[in-house]
Order: structure tokens, then C-alpha cells, then sequence
């Protein structure tokens, strides 16, 4: 299997936040101010401020959330705030292939 490497982010480039599994404790305002001092873009996924039990919104809408951002050619990142045992139980739902065309750097 050939490694497709994307490319460097730089300056100006856009990057999103999602949590595919648990809700976040606390706001993440030092985190984007720290991405956004590096001159990038911020884009939060609705996931971010979701609330589904301990989850960060429903098996379906974490799916949603990340599939988006895969298939967004904008987008150059994706940072995963929180994971855990909500992954598995939506990473079937999640469709990878756009990443073949437009790789991306998945973080977290």
C-alpha cells in the first residue's frame, strides 16, 4: 500500500476541530487561539459543543461531523479533540475516500 502524504499546512490554511466520541469537559478557547496564532483557520465541527449523553452528539451526527470534513477540500486537517470508545461505535458510518484524492492530516 502506497502512503499518501498531504501536504504541509501553512499559513492561512483551514483545519477543523471535531470530537468523534466524548463530549468535551470544558470550551476549547486556548486551543484555537493557539492554531489560529499559527495562522491557521479554525473551523469547528457541530460536535464541539454537542451533548448526547457522555457523547459529543449522537453516533450519527459524529459520523456526519467527520465525513464533512473528509470530503471538504478546503479543509487541510482535522484535529480530534476527544476520543475514545465512541469512535468505534460510528467509524463504519465514516466514508474515507475523498481522502484519496484530497489527502489531509487526521490529528488526535
Amino acid at each position: 500500500m502506497k502512503i499518501i502524504q498531504p501536504p504541509y499546512l501553512q499559513k492561512g490554511d483551514q483545519v477543523a476541530i471535531t470530537c468523534p466520541a466524548k463530549k468535551l469537559p470544558k470550551p476549547m478557547d486556548d486551543a484555537i487561539k493557539l492554531l489560529e496564532s499559527w495562522g491557521l483557520k479554525v473551523v469547528l465541527g457541530e460536535t464541539v459543543t454537542a451533548d448526547f449523553n457522555q457523547f459529543a452528539g449522537n453516533d450519527a451526527l459524529r459520523a456526519a461531523d467527520l465525513s464533512r470534513f473528509l470530503a471538504d477540500k478546503n479543509i487541510k486537517a482535522i484535529f480530534a479533540a476527544r476520543g475514545g470508545y465512541g469512535t468505534i461505535r460510528m467509524i463504519d458510518e465514516v466514508d474515507f475516500m475523498p481522502v484519496k484524492t484530497a489527502p489531509k492530516w487526521l490529528i488526535g
